[in-house]
This record gives C-alpha cells, sequence and structure tokens, in this order.
C-alpha cells in the first residue's frame, strides 16, 4: 500500500508594514512540485472558496499570503482528498 500523504499548516499575522496580510506555512510529505490548492474562509460567513495555490518546494515546505481585514479560517487541499488542518488566522490592523 502507498503511504499516506501529510500535511501541517500553520498560520500568523503580518506586523507592522504587513499588517492587513495573512502568512501561511506548512510542510507536506506530498512530492515536491505538487499543486496544493488554498481554500479560505471568512469568520462568521459560510463555505469555503479556493483563494490561491502553492506548490510544494524540494524540502517538502510551501508558503502562502494574503490580504485580510477579518479573521479567514485556512486550509490547503491535494486534489487527492488528502488536505491539512484548519487554522485561524486574525490579522493585525
Amino acid at each position: 500500500a502507498a503511504a499516506k500523504t501529510t500535511m501541517s499548516i500553520t498560520g500568523r499575522a503580518g506586523r507592522g508594514r504587513y499588517a492587513g496580510r495573512i502568512y501561511l506555512s506548512g510542510r507536506t510529505s506530498a512530492a515536491p512540485g505538487t499543486l496544493l490548492t488554498i481554500r479560505t474562509r471568512v469568520a462568521g460567513t459560510k463555505g469555503y472558496i479556493t483563494s490561491g495555490t502553492s506548490r510544494v518546494k524540494a524540502n517538502g515546505r510551501f508558503t502562502w499570503q494574503h490580504k485580510a481585514s477579518k479573521p479567514v479560517y485556512v486550509y490547503v487541499r491535494i486534489s487527492l482528498g488528502v488536505h491539512s488542518n484548519r487554522v485561524l488566522v486574525r490579522p493585525l490592523r
């Protein structure tokens, strides 16, 4: 049987001149170059939307950033149906 793909993410708010942005970083056992889909939901709303993509680097890590004025729930999905944990990131104002 094939090994299960693992993925974990963390999020943080930008500071100073980067306030109003959120930053996501993660690592995965997926192959380098794998396309990841970033799914977001603004707190207080229903339903996730696709907000961008990222590619797995050679070291298994990936990053993403986004402008946000409200708290945002984020998770990352691979087309194979594998997804990360979900994080809530609260941007600074």
